[in-house]
């Protein structure tokens, strides 16, 4: 999928690391280069570096070198409330050739970064230049603006992939970089002639005017000037409203960032709607208050809480044993923060439901952990030093070259390469660099130093560190096969000793890596010779930590008793030890029929008295389409779906948003009655809740009301099936179309769901896939109730 004005790089591809969603980015996010203006070269280094991107030149010309259905990466470390964590996964890229953020040194001269031997040539004049106050998302400063040809291709870029997927892409997820990673990222800024809010706005407009048929001339506004602090043109009267005050509960992290059950936040002191940027008034308590889990009032403004104020302070000692508990064991934070947020629920008879994209509501992709790839040693000071084929080779700027190629391979983590400041106290505040990124775990790359005699592999930990001792064991197993070098073993390593200061001061699980010794010539030949093989060790190792770390061993008893979450007073008992989908149902049938009865209490509160119950014929079918299998055919009541949902069923990855503040994480552990009570919940919420609009009818709410199906339980249960399936979600079309009217008339003719999917553009129509879920639907109907 190309744009059609697009020039075409013919050196190479850019990486891409897997389809969109929806087969199609839902938004787009603005980027300058920083660099010279060179577009070609900007392409190059996206493509040699692993990074997939649009580029615009300075004369508007746009360049592509990348499938537009595929994602890559292109944002680092970001959060957008409707994205979630690493937004490249959903938007696209788009960098243009400009210099950013630069320095000035008279009326008439501003240097940008590069300009370190201060040339004429590489300085910018005042007509090149913008200067912001800092208002909205820009931070204050002069930057070196885009060319008027730049924002012109730029608007003409995303109105293009507007048009060409009105019902994916959503103009309000055009975005800043410096909107999605505050205070790491500056751009677009003032670059950009508009902040991104305005911009927003005007891509609006335009979309809406072409949509009537007018041809629209792309009209700049006129810049701001330098003396023109104040701006008066934005209308307060009608500004959007906010988000009203909420309590948050969370642990108060460095720089003022607190995290929640529902992600990071910065907190500020800014009052909504004033315009501030948040960064530019943090909430003071918070720095002397780092590490503490709090109470914190405010409003939910993107990825900031606005108005912060501090309600209750959990004690240092318990917030200092919480934090350890959580750090010696994956999943607590989840499991913690989500009872405190259910407490918090019932204290006060509310429940705080998350936002939902509507393109989003069967389920979204599945967010991965970040690793930290550390190069360990650094320009100045640059480690070992060994000799291949007369080549003269350094522990740092092998391991740099090495970083790139195990980057590309890892597909279970997300990925972060860090290396020291190159300066005399680079390695001192390394772990507090690794900290704020807030890592799940770190490989810091080395080669061990020992003489020329010294041979082998081996992998440092931080002694007492169950987790950090894993990742160890599972590279040193890769190096030893991939490089066949001596098993040196790993060790762990106490504050003292030589690297223990990074290992003690770093909060993620961390491990320093020694594969071989680079000052030993035969070491270092087979490390050159067997580079690939390398690479891949570190890979496959990363991979299996990363998808290990929801495999902890939860307080999952399938046998015991859980109590409701909708009326804690009762307590399920559901049996599954040595039982398949039908024998489950069997022998479980009382202890589910009396969930289903609180589910529809819990309905009938939510929605009033015309509420559309849950059934039993709901409940058997879906069931039986869904339950998670043991290789012998047994129920596992800890089953890893194909998305990471954990448990018998998969609950959606926006539990909270169909089931409250109180609902379990999706893709960790939980009690088997539990599951189950939050899985005919979320059914029960689906024939109710109204989602979105669409053809003239409340999603999903009004498909259960339709003549034909209304009233009849056999033909709900096999429309309710449709409906988790994605029957009725537009990222299940080849086309992006739902054809409602057919479905509707096919499920209340009782069309055989092979036939009635056969006509349409569904991606598994006319497979085997189809005809499965047709057999497990109507066994599960035969037996249910």
């Amino acid at each position: 999928m190309n744009y059609p004005k697009a020039k075409r790089y013919s050196a190479g591809q850019m990486k891409t690391q897997g389809k969109y969603s929806l087969g199609f980015p839902k938004g787009a996010l603005v980027h300058f280069t920083a660099g010279r203006g060179n577009p070609v070269n900007s392409v190059a280094g996206g493509v040699k570096d692993g990074y997939c991107f649009f580029v615009i030149g300075p004369d508007g010309s746009v360049y592509q070198a990348f499938d537009l259905s595929r994602w890559g990466y292109h944002a680092g470390k970001s959060y957008h409330p409707r994205l979630g964590s690493y937004v490249h996964r959903e938007i696209v890229g788009i960098e243009v050739c400009c210099a950013g953020m630069v320095k000035q040194i008279d009326s008439d001269t501003y240097r940008p970064w590069f300009n370190t031997a201060a040339k004429a040539s590489d300085d910018f004049t005042r007509d090149q230049v913008r200067f912001s106050s800092g208002k909205q998302n820009q931070e204050k400063g002069w930057y070196h603006s885009y060319t008027p040809q730049q924002e012109a291709s730029l608007i003409d870029l995303i109105l293009w992939m507007k048009e060409l997927k009105p019902d994916i892409f959503d103009l309000d997820l055009v975005v800043g970089h410096d909107e999605v990673s505050p205070g790491r990222k500056n751009d677009p800024g003032a670059s950009l002639s508009m902040t991104m809010p305005d911009f927003r706005k005007l891509l609006k407009e335009k979309y809406s005017q072409k949509q009537g048929g007018v041809a629209i001339p792309v009209a700049l506004p006129v810049e701001e000037s330098e003396l023109d602090d104040i701006d008066s043109s934005e209308d307060k009267t009608n500004a959007t409203p906010v988000a009203k005050k909420a309590l948050h509960f969370g642990r108060i992290g460095l720089n003022g960032t607190f995290q929640t059950l529902n992600g990071e936040f910065f907190l500020s002191a800014s009052r909504a709607n004033d315009g501030t940027l948040p960064l530019k008034t943090p909430f003071g308590k918070a720095q002397e208050l780092e590490g503490q889990f709090a109470a914190i009032e405010g409003i939910v403004e993107k990825n900031a809480i606005l108005e912060s104020r501090l309600e209750e302070i959990v004690p240092p000692l318990t917030s200092s044993i919480l934090g350890r508990l959580i750090e010696s064991e994956t999943g607590v934070a989840q499991r913690l923060l989500g009872l405190a947020e259910r407490a918090h629920a019932e204290l006060t008879g509310i429940e705080e439901l998350s936002d939902n994209d509507a393109d989003d509501i069967i389920k979204p992709g599945l967010s991965r952990p970040l690793c930290v790839l550390d190069i360990g040693h650094q320009p100045s000071s640059p480690g070992s030093v060994g000799t291949h084929n007369g080549q003269v080779i350094s522990e740092y700027a092998f391991n740099k070259a090495l970083a790139s190629r195990i980057e590309a391979l890892i597909n279970s983590a997300e990925v972060l390469v860090l290396s020291r400041d190159d300066d005399e106290d680079g390695y001192k505040k390394l772990p507090e660099k690794i900290n704020s990124y807030n890592p799940d775990f770190v490989v810091s790359l080395h080669t061990n130093p020992d003489g020329d005699g010294a041979s082998g592999s081996s992998v440092l930990y931080f002694d007492g560190s169950t987790r950090g001792k894993k990742l160890a064991g599972l590279l040193q197993k890769e190096f030893v096969t991939a490089l066949g070098l001596r098993d040196n073993g790993i060790e762990g390593r106490g504050t003292g000793a030589i690297g223990g200061g990074q290992l003690s001061r770093t909060r993620a699980p961390i491990v320093i890596a020694e594969p071989f010794h680079m000052t030993n010539p035969g070491d270092l030949k087979v490390a050159m010779d067997h580079l690939s093989d390398l690479a891949n060790a570190y890979a496959r190792a990363i991979n299996t930590y990363a998808s290990s770390l929801s495999d902890n061993q939860a307080t999952i008893v399938a046998n015991s008793a859980a109590p409701s979450v909708i009326e804690p007073t009762t307590h399920f008992t559901l049996t599954a030890q040595g039982l398949t989908k039908d024998t489950f149902l069997k022998q479980n049938e009382a202890a589910l029929v009396n969930i289903i009865a609180l589910v529809n209490k819990k309905l009938e509160q939510s929605y009033g008295a015309g509420y559309k119950t849950l059934t039993t014929k709901d409940a058997w079918t879906i069931f039986y389409c869904e339950a998670g299998l043991k290789p012998n055919g047994q129920v596992d009541p800890d089953h890893t779906h194909s998305a990471g949902e954990r448990g018998l069923l998969p609950l959606p990855s926006n539990v909270k948003y169909w089931n409250g503040a109180g609902s379990p994480a999706w893709d960790k552990p939980m009690p088997l009655a539990t599951n189950i009570e939050q899985f005919f919940l979320y059914l029960g919420n689906m024939k109710n809740k109204e989602v979105t609009t669409a053809k003239g009818m409340k999603i999903y709410r009004d498909l259960f009301t339709k003549p034909g199906i209304a009233g009849d339980s056999r033909k709900e249960a096999r429309l309710l099936a449709a409906v988790t399936h994605g029957y009725f979600y537009s990222g299940t079309y080849k086309d992006k179309s739902v054809p409602f009217d057919h479905l509707i008339q096919g499920f209340a003719n009782n069309t055989p769901l092979p036939q009635l999917m056969s006509s349409t553009s569904y991606v598994y129509a006319g497979t085997k896939i189809i005809v499965g879920r047709a057999a497990n639907i109507d066994f599960g109907l035969s037996i249910a109730p």
